[in-house]
C-alpha cells in the first residue's frame, strides 16, 4: 500500500512538473509571437504610412476586427488638381488578409506617383495578385482619381459596395456601381479594366465603404445594412459623415465585437 501511495505521489509530482514546463514553454512562445507581431506591425505601418491620408479634402475611418487589418485605405496627390485614392478589402482576417495589401499598396503608390491611368493600375494590381496569391485569396478593390480641373471622378470598382456621391444639400447625385469582380481572380486576358467617369457640377462628396460596415450584426443578428447607411448620410452634414457612421455603428453593435474589418473614406470634390 505504501509503495502504491509513493508511486501515486511520484506521478502527481511528475504531472505537476510537466504542467509547469508546458506553461513556461507556452509563455516563451507567446513572448516570441508578440515580438514577431510587433515587428510585422512596424513594417506594415511604415509601408502604409506612405499614403497622403492627411490631405485636407479627405477623411477616413478604419476599425480592424483583429490586430492586422484586411482593409486598406490609400491616397496620393499627383499635383494640386489630381488626387489618386484606393480602398482594398482582402479576403479573410488578420495577418493572412493584411499580406496581400502590401502588394496592393506598393503598386498603388508606384503607379500613382507616375500619374498613370486608373485602368492600367487596376490591371496591374489584378495581374500581380493573380500571379502571387493562392486561388482562394483575392481582394475587393476600388481605385480612382479626382481631377479638380476637369471636375471629374474616375473609378474602377470590383467586389466592394457601390460608392455614392452626395451633395452639400443631402442629395444622392450619383452611384458608382460595383461592375467588376474581385482583383486577383481573373487572368490578365479576361480582366476588364474599363472605368467610369462622372462630372460634378456642384460641391459634393464621394463616399467609399467596405462591406464590414453594412454587414455588421448586433446581438439580434440584424445587419446595419446599406439602406440605413444611405439614410444616415443623406441627413448628416457633409463634414460629419465619418463621425456619424462611427457613432451609428457603435450604437448598433453595442457590446458586440465587429466580426469583419470596417473602413470608410470620404473625398470632397469642389
Amino acid at each position: 500500500v505504501l509503495t502504491a501511495k509513493i508511486a501515486s505521489v511520484q506521478r502527481s509530482i511528475e504531472m505537476q512538473q510537466k504542467i509547469l514546463d508546458d506553461a513556461e514553454q507556452l509563455k516563451r512562445y507567446h513572448q516570441q509571437n508578440e515580438q514577431e507581431h510587433l515587428f510585422l506591425q512596424e513594417i506594415f505601418s511604415r509601408l502604409i504610412g506612405q499614403s497622403d491620408l492627411k490631405d485636407p479634402c479627405l477623411k477616413f475611418w478604419l476599425k480592424p476586427a483583429q490586430r492586422f487589418s484586411g482593409d486598406l485605405l490609400c491616397a496620393r496627390r499627383a499635383g494640386p488638381d489630381q488626387l489618386y485614392f484606393m480602398q482594398a478589402d482582402a479576403t479573410g482576417h488578420g495577418l493572412a488578409a493584411a499580406v496581400p495589401n502590401v502588394l496592393v499598396n506598393q503598386i498603388f503608390h508606384g503607379m500613382s506617383k507616375k500619374s498613370l491611368p486608373i485602368a492600367l493600375m487596376a490591371r496591374e494590381i489584378n495581374r500581380v495578385l493573380h500571379a502571387q496569391l493562392p486561388l482562394e485569396r483575392f481582394v475587393a478593390l476600388t481605385v480612382g482619381r479626382i481631377d479638380c480641373r476637369q471636375a471629374t471622378i474616375e473609378l474602377w470598382t470590383g467586389g466592394l459596395p457601390d460608392a455614392w456621391v452626395i451633395s452639400d444639400t443631402g442629395q444622392l447625385l450619383h452611384t458608382f456601381k460595383s461592375r467588376h469582380t474581385f482583383a486577383g481572380i481573373l487572368p490578365d486576358r479576361e480582366f476588364d479594366d474599363s472605368t467610369e467617369v462622372w462630372h460634378w457640377r456642384q460641391t459634393c462628396k464621394l463616399l467609399l465603404y467596405s462591406d464590414g460596415i453594412i454587414d455588421a450584426c448586433n446581438s439580434a443578428k440584424q445587419a446595419f445594412g446599406s439602406e440605413r447607411l444611405l439614410a444616415l448620410i443623406l441627413q448628416t452634414p457633409m463634414e460629419q459623415f465619418i463621425a456619424a457612421i462611427e457613432n451609428a455603428l457603435q450604437t448598433h453593435l453595442q457590446d458586440e465585437p465587429n466580426q469583419d474589418d470596417m473602413s470608410c473614406l470620404t473625398l470632397r470634390c469642389q
